[in-house]
């Protein structure tokens, strides 16, 4: 998962696996919904949540019978699917 930084010229991963660690608990507390609480909360935690290395793999599947770039999470069973 990529974010911009604070100024908008580069990029930083944020390892998923802490990502949607909390996401659970995170979509039951009301205040915590708010994009602006979001976006600080992630900012302030950046040098935790930072992915050191690679945490997934673009590969391409067959998906509904079609090839298709998938992104396959390491440590998550997760498969994003990607088609135009």
């Amino acid at each position: 998962l990529l974010f911009p930084t604070a100024d908008g010229k580069a990029l930083w991963a944020l390892n998923p696996v802490l990502a949607f660690a909390g996401l659970g608990v995170a979509t039951k507390i009301p205040g915590i919904k708010s994009s602006n609480f979001a976006g600080t909360a992630i900012t302030a935690l950046k040098p935790a949540l930072k992915a050191r290395g690679p945490k997934a793999r673009l590969r391409t599947t067959r998906f509904r019978g079609v090839d298709t770039a998938t992104m396959i999470y390491d440590q998550l069973p997760i498969n994003d699917v990607f088609r135009q």
